[in-house]
């Protein structure tokens, strides 16, 4: 198994909804890990250590593969699933590990993580489920934004979000089976636990976010950034991130610009006089919402902000995205 069979997003969901932690992964080319994982706390110094991703495992097997790991305690096993006995060994050995359904022991000089007796996962069933791919984000995004899209005709929805009309049926059925859309009676249905979804949601979509880019720029004049309010825009742009945040709360001075637009890098340049730069402070992103309709001075919708700001990690902006969920939101 390796970084892009793994299901880190459910990892990912266990663990927050478990602990209340945030968990991210960096992979990397050393032949003797998969990357480096860290657990971040709202009150505490964030974990890291050096993931070794393993099939099923037996206890003799783990140890002629992995025995040259016994010493080392800046290492963390992760798995679909470990054995009982296996599970044991390694705490007996003081070795940490993770499992998806969010068991996991976790030790080092100055943490220590223990949770037990979760549900082993149908992993299987779990795959299979369809609600979080990339068209699954996409309509989940219009459910969280525009709810009342819930009970339209399927074919009307799937050509009001310009999907293909089965993917409409087969999202509705992923999120049926993770109990996150509820049927009401036969011709209605209604979102439950919706800040659980939303969080899910943020997870997958850091994933897919990156998918998106299309290039990074920078203002031909050094005093565009400090300006870039004044920018005349057209209605196929949005601001997301750090500016559409400073618009929604008028109180984040951006760092970063993140863009959302469908247009041609040609006719960006030229709009908005920006020029391509590796390094450059202007994110322009392929949209995977609608346009067409705009929350507040042509920013993204409050949810997509709130994702923005939190997939950044930067204490200033998970700062004001409390305050955006606190005032917009509120699920």
């Amino acid at each position: 198994m390796n970084n892009t069979d793994f299901p880190f997003d459910i990892l990912k969901a266990n663990l927050y909804k478990i602990l209340d932690v945030t968990i991210e992964f960096a992979a990397s080319n050393n032949f003797n890990t998969n990357g480096v994982l860290k657990i971040c706390f709202d009150n505490r110094p964030a974990i890291e250590l050096e993931y070794v991703i393993i099939n099923y495992l037996t206890n003799p097997t783990f140890d002629i593969l992995f025995g040259k790991y016994t010493k080392q305690n800046n290492k963390v096993f992760i798995s679909e699933y470990f054995t009982t006995p296996l599970k044991n060994s390694l705490k007996a050995s003081g070795l940490s590990y993770i499992e998806v359904n969010g068991d996991c022991f976790i030790t080092t000089a100055d943490s220590f993580v223990y949770v037990t007796g979760n549900k082993k996962m149908d992993l299987k069933k779990v795959k299979s489920n369809r609600a979080f791919t990339k068209t699954g984000l996409k309509i989940i995004l219009f459910y969280l934004t525009e709810e009342g899209l819930l009970n339209m005709p399927s074919r009307n929805l799937a050509s009001h979000i310009q999907v293909g009309y089965s993917n409409i049926h087969y999202i509705n059925q992923g999120l049926k089976e993770l109990k996150f859309l509820i049927p009401k009676n036969k011709n209605l249905l209604i979102l439950d636990r919706k800040k659980e979804l939303l969080n899910r949601w943020i997870l997958k979509y850091e994933e897919v976010k990156p998918t998106l880019l299309q290039g990074r720029y920078k203002f031909t004049d050094d005093e565009g950034l400090k300006n870039w309010r004044k920018l005349k825009t057209d209605t196929n742009f949005q601001w997301g991130g750090e500016a559409a945040a400073s618009l929604l709360t008028n109180n984040l001075e951006p760092k970063v610009l993140t863009i959302y637009t469908d247009e041609p890098k040609s006719a960006l340049i030229k709009k908005y006089k920006i020029i391509p730069d590796k390094e450059g402070y202007i994110f322009v992103y392929k949209p995977l919402h609608s346009l067409n309709t705009s929350y507040y001075l042509n920013a993204t919708h409050p949810i997509l902000t709130y994702a923005d700001l939190i997939i950044s990690q930067e204490s200033r902006n998970i700062e004001a995205a409390n305050k955006i969920y606190e005032h917009y939101i509120q699920y």
